[in-house]
């Protein structure tokens, strides 16, 4: 007979991936602010003569690291998109115990 997953297990499962996504997501976040902060403060150091000289640098900096927020935003809304359809599909099959709201509110 084939492997039961109790509702427990799906809970667990996942709870255990929505928390790996909160931690990548938070760790991605602080490392862009830091690389921001960074940038931020090499430009206030300089002198308004050496901001023009590197201000194509600046400039590809700072589009990197918009860049990165929004395939951060990607990410985010792909795995958002993916769990409300696991959680409408099991709501769905059991009425019974409905846990897309829940869930979503998080």
């Amino acid at each position: 007979d084939g492997f039961e997953v109790t509702e427990t297990d799906f809970f667990k499962s996942l709870d255990k991936e929505m928390e790996k996504i909160e931690e990548y997501t938070s760790c991605t976040i602080a490392e862009l602010h830091t690389v921001l902060n960074l940038l931020k403060t090499e430009v206030q150091q300089l002198s308004a003569e050496d901001i023009t000289t590197r201000a194509a640098d600046f400039e590809l900096k700072a589009k990197k690291i918009g860049d990165d927020f929004l395939s951060l935003e990607k990410f985010v809304n792909l795995n958002f998109r993916g769990f409300y359809k696991i959680l409408k599909k099991h709501d769905k099959l059991l009425p019974a115990t409905p846990c897309r709201q829940f869930y979503m509110a998080r």
